[in-house]
């Protein structure tokens, strides 16, 4: 039997020997670094699995990174913000929830006026800030860490600004040159065969969870407990998970659901992408949806990740599982238990890539939209605009775009109908949001929107928020093979900021700029795909976005008021 922090429930469906599908000693041959287990290239794949080492290797350096860690909150330190996108960062949202030695949060948007929200609401005498990138070069964390770097150093001088910032990268990238050259206070450098999804359990993890107050020590032993009980061919939990993932992927189009604890938010987010990004690709129906179940929806199974003791979660996978649906349930030993429940999931998706032939190390529809992200900035710096192109249709400040040619709200409302109802068979419908994310109201708007499309017309509607989502579920969106009928949502800020022109890229343009180019490309790369994008701008005439989103569902005749 497996181990008593993983359950299988629900009707018949984890009957079978769900270990009999791998090839033989998978776990053996995983842990020799068999790199014949997966499709493509032998000597990309051995320079990426160095994440099955790192519960030794991390914590071997974890007193180190502790003692670092303690000395900056000991002078005075009460904020780290980690600015970073996709794995670099995902895990450290989850470590801000579930520690508070200092308040840790994460900078992950090019929008102005969540970045001008940061610039307000920071201290910089008492703020840290981690720039994590394992390539040294993402556009996103440039920018907006050159700008941080700017600002502190007005505020307080150059030499007082480096020392309240450190970075963590791969030997030799931009940034450690570039970190190294301001003269940052720490520079940790990643471990080069192991890649950003990857690497929580590293120093990009560790160092922002020890910040926080985490026992780093005692994270690590937990994965090194969970990585031991993965050795074994049989009563392999992770093994399990892989297994129970192909089969819901079987059921519906690739979807199914993942929820976890409250003390642990964030989580879901983390599996979206480990799975979504690993295994989205070469056409494979996989879509992991990190939203709430809605009664009406097609899934293939749910996922929960569920604290210990927290029975509310416990009583909702049971509730879920009485409802037809094949539930798996992982069970965390309070959040210093995180770091095992996060190798787990590596180690799923790692097993689960033998069986469908992909390799998981990589992510080439990432790379496609930053691609296109950099020639739409080509064309700005050439052209002085973006090509957005003439609306479709446009009613009190909202414009429309992607649906055709539309005379009034009555044929938008029957277009977006057509399009909305054909995917409750054939996918899903997702809602990108270049806005505000730090703004609740928006928020609550954007996830009103998402409840009344899903309602309306019986088809998970899942909501990301951009840039972000470019490094984690945009995978998945252009390379899977589940559907998906994409909505932009976007728009002017109140203010802009202009990027330093020492930037790579995007130097000297203003995040305005960026975030479009990122949309724009994004917008691109799914169409490239061969799957339908719907845009819809809201002009200053709008009114706040908020507001604006709630009358766009107005217009779409899906109003939740």
């Amino acid at each position: 039997m497996p181990s008593r922090d993983y359950f299988e429930m629900g009707p018949s469906a984890f009957e079978e020997d769900s270990e009999g599908i791998f090839p033989e000693n998978i776990a053996e041959r995983i842990w020799n670094r068999d790199t014949s287990l997966w499709n493509g290239p032998p000597d990309e794949i051995a320079n990426r699995l160095g994440w099955l080492a790192l519960p030794e290797k991390t914590a071997a350096v974890s007193p180190e990174i502790e003692r670092f860690a303690a000395g900056l909150r000991s002078e005075g330190v009460r904020r780290a913000v980690v600015v970073g996108m996709g794995g670099s960062a995902l895990m450290s949202k989850v470590f801000g929830r579930a520690f508070d030695a200092v308040k840790l949060t994460v900078a992950d948007t090019t929008v102005p006026d969540s970045l001008a929200a940061l610039r307000r609401e920071t201290d910089f005498s008492s703020t840290f800030f981690i720039v994590s990138s394992k390539s040294g070069a993402t556009v996103e964390t440039s920018s907006v860490s050159e700008w941080l770097f700017e600002v502190c150093s007005q505020k307080l001088g150059g030499a007082q600004a480096a020392r309240r910032f450190c970075a963590i990268t791969d030997p030799r990238t931009p940034l450690f040159e570039n970190a190294n050259r301001k003269g940052f206070l720490r520079v940790f450098e990643g471990d080069t065969t192991v890649g950003g999804r990857f690497s929580p359990l590293s120093v990009f993890g560790m160092f922002p969870a020890a910040l926080a107050g985490a026992d780093t020590g005692a994270m690590l032993k937990g994965a090194d407990l969970m990585s031991r009980s993965l050795r074994r061919n049989t009563e392999n939990t992770a093994l399990r998970l892989a297994a129970a993932i192909g089969l819901f992927c079987d059921r519906a189009n690739g979807k199914f659901h993942v929820c976890c604890s409250e003390g642990i938010a964030g989580f879901d987010r983390f599996v979206e992408q480990i799975v979504g990004e690993s295994l989205g690709k070469d056409g494979k129906k996989v879509f992991p949806v990190a939203h709430p179940l809605f009664e009406w929806e097609e899934t293939g199974g749910a996922v929960f990740v569920c604290l210990k003791g927290d029975s509310a979660t416990m009583a909702l996978a049971k509730q879920t599982a009485r409802r037809g649906v094949p539930v798996v349930m992982t069970v965390v030993d309070g959040p210093l238990g995180l770091c095992g429940e996060v190798f787990r999931w590596e180690f799923a998706v790692a097993a689960l890539g033998t069986v469908w032939g992909v390799n998981p190390f990589d992510q080439p529809d990432v790379e496609g939209a930053k691609a296109q992200a950099r020639r739409f900035l080509k064309i700005h710096r050439s052209k002085g605009k973006l090509p957005f192109g003439t609306p479709d249709f446009e009613k009190d400040g909202i414009e429309f775009r992607g649906l055709g040619l539309i005379h009034d709200e009555e044929e938008l409302r029957v277009l977006f109908k057509n399009l909305a109802s054909a995917m409750r068979d054939k996918g899903y419908i997702c809602i990108q949001s270049f806005l505000d994310g730090g703004d609740l109201r928006t928020r609550r708007a954007v996830e009103a929107l998402r409840g009344a499309v899903s309602k309306k017309f019986q088809v998970t509607v899942t909501s990301d928020w951009g840039p972000a989502y470019l490094h984690s579920s945009g995978q998945t969106h252009k390379g899977g093979g589940t559907d998906g009928l994409f909505i932009q949502l976007g728009g002017g800020c109140a203010s802009d900021i202009k990027i330093p022109d020492s930037t790579p890229d995007s130097g000297g343009l203003s995040f305005e700029i960026l975030k479009n180019a990122q949309m724009l490309g994004d917008m691109e790369a799914i169409r490239g795909a061969g799957r339908k994008a719907v845009q819809i701008m809201f002009s200053r005439r709008a009114g706040e976005k908020a507001g604006a989103v709630s009358k766009a569902a107005g217009l779409l005749g899906v109003s939740p008021y």
